[in-house]
């Protein structure tokens, strides 16, 4: 996802991606009508969540 600002196009923050998974992560909810949607939702949210903590600083994850 990139954001457009006028002519520049800026990539979302770390924070700003954090937030979107966690939103997304929030209205995850089985559905009767499409069982198998939910899994495929759950699993793009990890992965999601993986290519991000790969992306991160080692700075960041390391100051714990």
């Amino acid at each position: 996802m990139l954001l457009t600002t006028g002519k520049h196009e800026m990539k979302p923050t770390i924070a700003e991606r954090l937030h979107d998974i966690a939103d997304r992560l929030a209205r995850l909810t089985p559905s009767h009508r499409d069982p198998h949607r939910y899994h495929e939702d759950k699993s793009e949210l990890i992965d999601a969540l993986r290519r991000l903590a790969s992306e991160a600083p080692q700075s960041a994850t390391q100051a714990r």
